[in-house]
């Protein structure tokens, strides 16, 4: 049966929260930034970027990438109490365009969560906007 409103029209189902941002990133080689889920502010110690999570799963990272003149690999991926997670999608040097990657990731109020950014080679600049989708849990 589809869920309904008082008036009848079907309700849409859709996550309970998504963040997002649009960010220019210039990045060297071999660096590593993590950036809070509600901030496009680029931090050096992971520990600053973290954020408690609420009670849920991710279980979608998707990434435009508008702009790419980065010389190596770049490596976006959701983070969980430090740890790489399977939300984690490998953006080829010069690459743009849209990526995405699924799997389900729970997570408690007392995990930290944050996402990281990793690139090799040289540097370059990289304009990425990334969405990640949460379905909130009981």
């Amino acid at each position: 049966m589809t869920p309904r409103r008082w008036d009848g029209s079907k309700l849409i189902n859709v996550p309970d929260y998504m963040a997002f941002g649009y960010w220019t990133v210039t990045l060297g080689a071999n660096l590593t930034r993590s950036y809070p889920l509600n901030s496009n502010s680029p931090q050096t110690v992971e520990s600053y970027a973290q954020n408690l999570s609420m009670k849920g799963t991710y279980v979608k990272i998707l990434l435009y990438v508008q702009v790419n003149s980065l010389d190596g690999n770049a490596v976006f991926v959701l983070r969980k109490n430090s740890q790489d997670t399977a939300l984690s999608i490998t953006v080829p040097a010069g690459a743009s365009g849209n990526f995405s990657a699924e799997g389900d990731m729970s997570a408690t109020e007392s995990d930290l969560v944050d996402f990281q950014i990793r690139t090799g080679g040289a540097g370059g600049t990289a304009r990425f906007a990334p969405v990640l989708l949460f379905r909130k849990g009981e």
